[in-house]
């Protein structure tokens, strides 16, 4: 079966709980098909009644103290970014602060580096009223 025929209540949902595993093969299995389910055509309107439950599953793999896990999670929300759009600001205030808190506090460049784009993704994204919400979480925000 291909992604554009499967629903994806529960397995999106499923696929980004297992963003926080560790061992192989689940890691792989979770992240690959998260990613091929929100790359396939039609993704938009099956993500979007999703979207509080994508949300949650990704700030706690944000919070993850295994960096692994949280480099998967930062390009999991680029790609759910991706996917919705827009949609996904009004979510911001639940994933803001924990990207952020990689970019400003991590001792990793990669975890800082995805931070930062994930950042701007988001911004990319999220159209004309993604910045604004941004930097109302975020007041240092900015590109430089």
């Amino acid at each position: 079966m291909s992604p554009e025929e499967l629903c994806f209540d529960p397995l999106l949902v499923l696929c980004a709980e297992g963003i926080r595993e560790t061992l192989h093969p689940h890691t792989f299995v979770a992240r690959s098909a998260y990613a091929e389910l929100l790359g396939s055509s039609g993704a938009q309107g099956k993500a979007l009644p999703l979207l509080p439950l994508l949300v949650v599953a990704l700030r706690a793999a944000l919070g993850s103290a295994d960096a692994a896990v949280v480099a998967a999670a930062l390009l999991a929300v680029r790609q759910l970014a991706q996917c919705v759009g827009e949609h996904l600001v009004s979510h911001f205030a639940v994933l803001l602060v924990q990207v952020n808190r990689h970019d400003a506090s991590t001792k990793q460049q990669a975890l800082r580096d995805d931070a930062r784009a994930t950042l701007l993704a988001l911004e990319q994204f999220g159209g004309p009223q993604a910045l604004p919400a941004i930097k109302a979480r975020l007041p240092a925000y900015g590109r430089g």
